[in-house]
């Protein structure tokens, strides 16, 4: 897989608070979501422990809520990033 394919794919995830990512959470995690993305808490980036490949997971700080998982760190920065960016100016 090219550069460019890997930003691309990177890039299918859908942004947090979106309908689609909504769809994404298991069921009985969606009133945990609502409420980690109403509260405004921003994410991080961590690399999972113990994985076979690099894993880099999307969590919302202070919890191990995951929003995402990916397989290049420069898309789990840019998926972090973008919803971090919308929270700067906003008050928790």
């Amino acid at each position: 897989m090219t550069y460019r394919e890997k930003y691309e794919d990177g890039m299918k995830t859908p942004a947090i608070n979106s309908d689609e990512w909504f769809r994404c959470i298991p069921n009985g995690q969606v009133a945990e979501a609502q409420r980690l993305v109403s509260a405004k808490v921003p994410v991080c980036v961590q690399p999972q422990p113990g994985a076979g490949s690099p894993l880099f997971l999307v969590l919302f700080e202070d919890t191990e809520f995951l929003a995402g998982g990916f397989d290049e760190k420069f898309a789990a920065d840019a998926f972090a990033g973008s919803w971090n960016s919308k929270l700067k100016g906003t008050k928790r």
